[in-house]
């Protein structure tokens, strides 16, 4: 007999919040300015986490990549046009969403010139 992991187990975020500080300059690329981490304790396909931008302002300005969480900074930022930027990251695997708005998955970007 053979017992199987069943997708019991939802993904939690390391951090109850992210922030990262950036420039105006920052370039636009895929290289991340912060990268976040979910955990599902469930094994195989069950405990996979992919990531997304539930919510938030100026979605149009930042990317996460659904493998890896990485953040990144998809068109320029204007300091003199916004100053900071909140976002809700979701973390889901294949039954469960993890969605802690405010404690586990949100983050916040900071702008100074």
């Amino acid at each position: 007999m053979t017992v199987l992991d069943v997708n019991d187990e939802s993904p939690t975020f390391t951090s109850s919040q992210y922030n990262v500080t950036l420039t105006e300059d920052t370039p636009v690329s895929s290289r991340p300015v912060l990268t976040v981490l979910a955990v599902d304790r469930d094994s195989g396909l069950a405990g996979h986490v992919t990531y997304s931008i539930a919510s938030g302002d100026g979605t149009d300005k930042f990317h996460v990549d659904a493998d890896s969480g990485a953040l990144s900074v998809i068109s320029p930022l204007d300091y003199e046009t916004k100053t900071s930027y909140r976002y809700v990251n979701v973390g889901t695997s294949t039954s469960y969403r993890c969605v802690n708005i405010g404690t586990k998955t949100s983050y916040h970007g900071t702008m100074v010139p």
